[in-house]
């Protein structure tokens, strides 16, 4: 036992470091198992309906250019005008399906928008950007299992994957790179690993604040997103006097205007990209990368071949056991 005492004092830094890993594992694994509880039905149903379509299974070519991410955080209403003026030669607009409805009330009318989200109700952001989205060859980028009702408002659509194990198996399988990203738990994350994979040389996330706290001609303003985005719009229509919108919408509190899952989401994306990434400012951040590592196209008998698996009843069973 003195044993023991004495190396707990010795490496004491290392315990805790053991104790905090093991509870983190512990609080993620309640946390996975929340969301699959609640949102499993939906998926299964949104999977099974998404693969009845024709599938185009593969990262959009980004090799050398500047993609540009917008999120739907309050700091997006300044970044817009500064979005305005880049250089549109070379340049990739990425626009997460939450910030879809701001970048084109401003008329900024975006490359490429991607969405992760089962639920219908994200159908709200694509239709309040319809009739842009429409006159122009925007390319929405879509999970397996986001909702399949969004396809109607775009005429391409490419199809990605979280990194489930069962696409990871059935990846190493086939020996060809299916379109797989990671996910921190929310689009932002997405975005980053998807413009990163599909071989961008510099990738630019603004709006990612991950918290209500805005700062406008010196002075500090909570809102819980950008201005003309679906959310802001419904969550400003339900507040009164007494009851602001952040609180309706997270109940939040602090001059931050966060959370514990805000702040985790943010955790996520700088430790898992902080290899090639730097925080600017408030709700941006830079990553690069020195070399294209786009994986090849799919081909059209491969594309057969996996429609086939995805179809089949023994890959739905190990997907969702």
């Amino acid at each position: 036992m003195r044993t023991l005492t004495g190396y707990s004092r010795i490496a004491a830094d290392f315990c805790i470091r053991i104790t905090g890993a093991i509870n983190d594992e512990i609080r993620r694994a309640a946390e996975e198992e929340a969301v699959i509880s609640h949102f499993g039905g939906v998926w299964k149903n949104n999977f099974r309906r998404n693969i009845l379509r024709p599938l185009q299974l593969e990262y959009p070519d980004f090799r050398g250019k500047r993609v540009i991410i917008t999120a739907a955080g309050p700091s997006l209403d300044e970044e817009i005008a500064a979005i305005h003026q880049t250089e549109k030669k070379g340049r990739i607009i990425l626009a997460t399906d939450t910030s879809l409805p701001a970048l084109c009330e401003a008329g900024l009318c975006p490359d490429a928008v991607i969405t992760i989200d089962c639920q219908r109700h994200s159908l709200m952001h694509h239709r309040a950007a319809a009739a842009m989205i429409r006159s122009k060859p925007v390319l929405l980028i879509k999970d397996i299992f986001a909702h399949p009702s969004i396809d109607s408002v775009y005429r391409n659509v490419l199809t990605i994957m979280p990194p489930h194990p069962a696409f990871i198996k059935l990846q190493n399988r086939l020996g060809i790179h299916l379109p797989v990203y990671r996910t921190g738990g929310n689009v932002s994350h997405a975005a980053v690993s998807l413009a990163l994979n599909a071989g961008a040389a510099e990738v630019e996330l603004v709006g990612a604040d991950f918290a209500q706290k805005k700062e406008t001609a010196g002075k500090i303003v909570h809102q819980p997103y950008c201005r003309n985005s679906a959310y802001q719009k419904l969550f400003r229509s339900r507040e009164n006097r007494v009851i602001l919108s952040e609180g309706i919408l997270f109940g939040l509190t602090g001059s931050e205007k966060t959370d514990g899952l805000l702040n985790e989401y943010k955790r996520r994306l700088e430790t898992e990209f902080d290899a090639f990434a730097s925080a600017e400012a408030t709700g941006r951040y830079r990553f690069h990368q020195n070399q294209d590592n786009r994986p090849a196209t799919i081909g059209p008998s491969e594309m057969e071949e996996i429609s086939r698996i995805l179809r089949s009843g023994s890959f739905a069973k190990e997907l969702f056991q």
